[in-house]
């Protein structure tokens, strides 16, 4: 999404999760993704392709994110809709103008 940023374009409610690291009552750890907040985002799919990893395919779509700024969205950690599972890789100002963030995000199916 290029140019002025329409926010009546932000109609999926996403979860925002983020990796925590809980205590296995063994010494080590259990890493398990925790919902956060919901934020209402518009999704673009930005490109799609099939790689091969270990004699498989995987078939992977990038996605443009956009949501009104807030603290705490950063890389590494992911948004939800329903099934699907988008993995930020990126997240900036567009215009810097502190009003929203543009994320960057893999979705692997």
């Amino acid at each position: 999404m290029t140019g002025a940023i329409d926010p009546g374009r932000l109609r999926a409610r996403l979860e925002y999760e983020t990796l925590v690291e809980m205590p296995d009552g063994q010494g080590g750890y259990e890493a398990s993704w925790v919902k956060q907040f919901d934020v209402w985002a518009a999704i673009r799919p930005l490109a799609g392709a099939a790689p091969e990893e270990a004699g498989t395919r995987q078939a992977v779509t990038t996605h443009e994110i956009i949501v009104r700024k807030r603290a705490g969205i950063v890389a590494g950690a992911r948004f939800r809709l329903g099934p699907r599972l988008f993995d930020i890789a990126a997240a900036h100002d567009p215009d810097e103008t502190g009003r929203y963030l543009t994320c960057r995000c893999r979705e692997t199916r």
